[in-house]
């Protein structure tokens, strides 16, 4: 009876030496194995595993068909999604690690709401998503409404473990207002960034007269410090 005990236990400490060893590959690789081994040990019966890989495909297509609208501008190559759950979380809240292994990686990573992150180191069973709120990162947006293009980066709120967006729009007489909608305007080859993927909802507008950009904050839709089912969105026929 004291098994199921000792193998949580287990998951638990492996998950979190895959977070806390997010840059040392060869031992990143041996924790996610042993991860990947305890996980499918502690499994129950009922898994809901299948119900998932089909919630994440159809979001893939879902989206694949935001991006079939005329005059988007995207490629139309197919596209499928993988189903992951986050297992640990980085000390520098930039980062996360997800229970889906063998993934290419510069693919986007979304849940349920909107863009969260995309893949950036990725092992037997286990991966690296860097999220899209790391101030290290920036990426093209345009606005749902108006179709106007800018840049957003990631910035610390002010408000302990909430980080938010800063957008600056290209054109300064660009109309702006709270809670306008942004979405992916996508990257060359779509990866790492798919476009058409809603990425957040403007918080607040900074008023610079005279300056070359408009510039707000953007809060994120997607649940960052909660998450749910993700969705990796990965190339058709999946991972290499």
């Amino acid at each position: 009876m004291r098994r199921p005990v000792v193998l949580v236990a287990g998951l638990v400490l492996a998950a979190g030496a895959v977070a806390v060893l997010d840059r040392v590959t060869p031992l990143r690789e041996a924790v996610s194995a042993v991860y990947g081994t305890a996980q499918s040990l502690v499994r129950v019966p009922g898994d809901l595993r299948p119900v998932e890989e089909e919630n994440a495909r159809l979001r893939a297509e879902v989206l694949a068909l935001r991006q079939a609208v005329p005059g988007n501008g995207s490629d139309k190559s197919a596209r499928t999604g993988v189903a992951a759950h986050v297992v640990g979380f980085g000390d520098d809240g930039r980062t996360v690690t997800i229970d889906a292994g063998g993934l290419p990686t510069d693919v986007t990573v979304v849940d349920r709401h909107g863009l969260f992150g995309r893949v950036t180191w990725s092992g037997p069973v286990t991966s690296t998503v860097t999220l899209l709120t790391d101030d290290a990162t920036s990426f093209g947006v345009r606005m749902t409404g108006s179709r106007e293009i800018g840049v957003v980066s990631g910035v610390v709120s002010g408000v302990p473990g909430r980080r938010l967006l800063r957008m600056r729009l290209l054109n300064a007489g660009a109309p702006l207002r709270a809670g306008d909608l942004v979405e992916t305007l996508g990257s060359a080859g779509r990866r790492p960034w798919e476009p058409g993927v809603p990425v957040g909802r403007v918080l607040s507008v900074e008023e610079t007269p005279g300056a070359p950009t408009r510039t707000a904050l953007v809060e994120p839709l997607a649940g960052l410090t909660a998450p749910g089912l993700l969705t990796v969105i990965t190339p058709a026929g999946g991972r290499p």
